[in-house]
């Protein structure tokens, strides 16, 4: 019968059949209504003298479960023996022969089958300390410990799995016949329903029987068992799927409060919906295992159990690809907030560590080492720290042509600001040369001296005439002593602004002089104004160049005044004026420092 028919029409031929009586929905139905045939089971070897019986552990559809003492093993094994009703007994041989030909670490293996001293069937079963699967998520409650959880399914598909590769389908796989141990074991238990589905199989283990009925529990079954569909490991995925829903969402698949509507809901699924925490390709796995039709679902046990390795190895990848974007997020903001570079280089520090882990999984390339080291880059570009920079682009292969460009300019920029730096500072250096600018000071005061006291010593009577006359060659002498010493005295900027201050003055002497020739001014008004001058020039340069040009000012400001109070020898006033004031001048700059620092300090 298709799985596409109306479900009522189903629920009518299913109620009149002999095998669906009263059914619990969250009960397995017992292994008689699946129409297998009773039979001698055969001579069993007695064990019954190996084993003390204990206490009941629990009970099944065909057999109840007792702890027992083994001998002469100092061991306790669990011992299972079928319950009174027909058939319970090759039942539960059947279910003995299934578990003998899984031997796997996640199927409790059998430590022997015989008869009991009353002739009771006895199978020897491991003892699992621990609790079931549906114990523990109900302790838990919806995803306590999602990633646990998914570990355990992961177990359990690998088990699954495995029977599916030697052609056995479990049936009855949910929460509560899984046991999970103290130690991180995880066991598949009630084999009860398993059947065969390929003929290689061993002919004690039962196979299909296309009139048995439902087979395995309503609030897990899947559709095809509700309508005696085609058995295969898809059936067993899809409560594997169930198991992971419930995992997810605190419901089984076939949720109801009868066992009708747990029938329904896996006849005609609901939109699965799950909490808004669910990573969403774990959601994607839950519905593909449910999906109604077989075909649809992962075809195995195996299949499902590689994908939900996947998902959690992408979930790790996932898990640090978000903190390699909060690590990433931290060092922009302190970037942007322009924390110092301590603060900076820690979090490039976490970001680093965060895009190297992220790479080793092969996250995204957007948060890659690269893209760290570029953003750091780019702040210490920003910062115009050239260094810090390059050190951190020789860690890029191949490095970014937009960054090696931003430094090549930040490079060029900085050794122009340094040219223009140099210039500046030499443009302003007092000291440059200061030996030739000392002999041209030196000189020129000798000369200025001179001029004056030769006259006065032959008895020249300066007139302002005269006086004119020995300026024009103090002028001469002027002009040839800047010619003579161009390129020294013009080589800076502070040079050239003290020879264009000398020439201003000399051109002020000159016209003042003119005046005095033509009747305007007395001779010591002419030398005393051009005095004035001098002082007041001297007092700028030292306030705005060099306080140690100070050391001369007092002897143009004495001589100044002398002028205009004994206005009888101005010329030779003027001489030693010159001379003095000149030549302290050179004296200053040569002895520089120590001199210069006790005239200013």
């Amino acid at each position: 019968m298709s799985t596409q028919q109306p479900f009522d029409d189903v629920w009518q031929t299913l109620r009149y059949r002999d095998q669906l009586k009263t059914l619990e929905a969250s009960a397995t139905l017992s292994l008689e209504q699946r129409g297998l045939s009773g039979g001698a089971v055969g001579v069993l070897p007695s064990v019954g003298h190996l084993v003390q019986m204990g206490a009941p552990l629990g009970a099944g559809g065909n057999g109840e479960v007792f702890e027992a003492g083994q001998d002469p093993l100092p061991r306790t094994i669990a011992v299972k023996r079928p319950v009174e009703g027909g058939g319970n007994r090759e039942r539960l041989l059947q279910e003995a022969r299934v578990i003998g030909f899984l031997e796997h670490p996640s199927i409790p293996p059998i430590h022997f089958v015989g008869g009991g001293e009353s002739g009771e069937l006895l199978l020897g079963l491991k003892r699992i300390d621990g609790e079931t699967l549906g114990a523990k998520l109900r302790r838990e409650r919806v995803q306590g410990s999602l990633d646990e959880n998914i570990d355990i399914l992961i177990q359990i598909c690998n088990a699954v799995g495995y029977a599916h590769s030697r052609g056995v389908v479990h049936q009855d796989l949910k929460p509560d016949n899984i046991m999970t141990g103290q130690f991180g074991q995880v066991y598949v238990l009630d084999w009860g329903l398993a059947l065969a589905i390929r003929d290689d199989v061993p002919a004690g283990i039962p196979r299909p029987d296309p009139n048995a009925g439902l087979r395995g529990t309503p609030a897990f079954v899947a559709p095809e068992s509700i309508v005696n569909g085609a058995l295969s490991p898809a059936t067993d995925v899809y409560q594997l799927g169930g198991i992971l829903h419930m995992m997810l969402t605190g419901d089984p698949p076939n949720a109801g409060e009868t066992v009708m509507d747990a029938l329904r809901a896996a006849y005609e699924p609901p939109m699965r919906q799950f909490p808004l925490q669910t990573p969403a390709s774990l959601a994607e796995i839950c519905r593909r295992a449910l999906s109604p039709d077989p075909l649809e679902r992962f075809p195995d046990a195996h299949s499902l159990h590689e994908s939900l390795l996947e998902y959690r190895r992408r979930r790790g990848l996932i898990e640090a690809e978000v903190n390699a974007r909060q690590t990433l997020a931290n060092l922009r903001h302190a970037i942007d907030d322009q924390a110092d570079p301590n603060a900076v280089y820690q979090a490039y520090g976490a970001a680093r560590g965060a895009a190297e882990v992220l790479g080793q999984l092969g996250g995204a390339a957007t948060h890659s080492l690269q893209t760290v080291l570029n953003l750091v880059i780019g702040w210490e570009l920003d910062r115009r720290n050239l260094g810090g920079a390059e050190v951190l682009l020789s860690e890029l292969s191949p490095p970014d042509p937009d960054v090696v460009q931003k430094c090549e300019a930040l490079r060029g920029a900085l050794e122009l600001e340094k040219r223009e730096v140099s210039k500046l500072r030499d443009d302003m250096d007092t000291t440059l040369d200061v030996r030739s600018k000392a002999m041209f000071t030196m000189g020129l005061g000798t000369a200025i001296g001179v001029l004056q006291f030769v006259p006065h010593a032959l008895g020249v009577v300066q007139t302002v005439d005269t006086a004119l006359y020995s300026y024009l060659a103090y002028l001469a002498l002027l002009t040839i002593a800047s010619a003579f010493f161009y390129r020294k005295v013009n080589e800076t900027r502070i040079n050239r602004a003290v020879m264009l201050a000398i020439w201003q003055l000399s051109v002020f002497g000159l016209i003042c002089r003119v005046g005095g020739a033509l009747g305007i001014l007395p001779l010591f008004a002419v030398v005393g104004y051009d005095l004035v001058a001098v002082t007041l020039t001297n007092m700028f340069f030292a306030a705005v160049l060099d306080r140690r040009i100070y050391a001369s000012a007092p002897i143009y400001a004495v001589a100044s005044v002398v002028c205009f109070s004994h206005p009888q020898s101005p010329m030779l006033v003027f001489g030693f004026a010159h001379f003095l004031g000149l030549n302290t001048l050179a004296i200053v700059m040569l002895f520089g420092g120590r001199l210069g620092n006790r005239l200013t300090d």
